[in-house]
This record gives structure tokens, C-alpha cells and sequence, in this order.
């Protein structure tokens, strides 16, 4: 799972920068002055990058790699539902989340032409925003 970077004031989030990994295998990334390392533990190397510790030795796995579990894969796959969302809320265009919403709730109607034909008026942007948050809170 790639973290991302958020802006301290603007709370935009981008795709963090990795720049290799340090003597014990763990992934740096770069330091940006005014943004934060989000969705992962870390500290700071000599340098002052961001030293992700959370992340597995990929060394050792190399050495002994263990399958994943139907468990592990959930939680993959639930650090990515949360990553999606979370640039979504950020900077996602209105389209792209009614797809996401489509896809993420089959049921529901958010298309422009299925609320029109329900007698409804087209979601706007914040709206579409709204909901995406509430989905991933519940």
C-alpha cells in the first residue's frame, strides 16, 4: 500500500514520493516541507525523510515468503477501499465519484438520469462528497 502525503493546512493528499529504502529494508520517502505522511507509521532518517516502520522487512519476505491469508487479503483489500475514498473526497470530480458510488452501492441511485426519471434533482458535488463520506464512515 503506497501512503500518501497530506498538505497540513489544505488537507490535500497526493501519492507519497518513495526514494528507496534504508539499511534495514524499510521504505523512505521524501519529506515535503508543510505535508504529513498519512496511512502508515513512520520516522525520520538522518536526512529528515520519513522512514515507513510498519511496513514488512521486504528482505525478509523475499527470504521466507509467507502466503496470504483470506485475511490478509481483507485487509488489503479494505487499506485500498479507504485509500480510493480518501482521494475521492479529496480532489475526486463529481463523475467520478457517482461512479464510485455506483459501484460501491449497486442499489442506490445516483446517476443523473435515474434520479431524474425518480423525480429527483442531479447530486451536486458536495453532495456526491457527502454521501462518499458517509458510506466509508458506516
Amino acid at each position: 500500500m503506497t501512503p500518501h502525503m497530506q498538505n497540513t493546512s489544505t488537507h490535500e493528499t497526493e501519492f507519497a514520493h518513495r526514494i528507496g529504502t534504508d539499511k534495514n529494508g524499510r521504505a523512505l520517502y521524501q519529506y515535503v516541507d508543510g505535508w504529513t505522511l498519512i496511512g502508515c507509521d513512520y520516522t525520520y532518517d538522518e536526512d529528515g525523510n520519513y522512514v515507513v516502520t510498519d511496513e514488512p522487512d521486504m528482505r525478509q519476505l523475499a527470504l521466507d515468503p509467507t502466503p496470504l491469508t483470506d485475511r490478509d487479503w481483507d485487509e488489503i483489500r479494505a487499506q485500498l477501499y479507504q485509500a480510493q475514498a480518501e482521494i475521492l473526497l479529496a480532489r475526486g470530480t463529481r463523475q467520478e465519484i457517482i461512479g464510485w458510488l455506483c459501484w460501491n452501492d449497486r442499489n442506490g441511485i445516483y446517476r443523473d438520469h435515474d434520479l431524474l426519471e425518480e423525480g429527483q434533482s442531479p447530486l451536486t458535488l458536495e453532495e456526491c462528497r457527502e454521501i462518499l463520506a458517509r458510506q466509508c464512515a458506516g
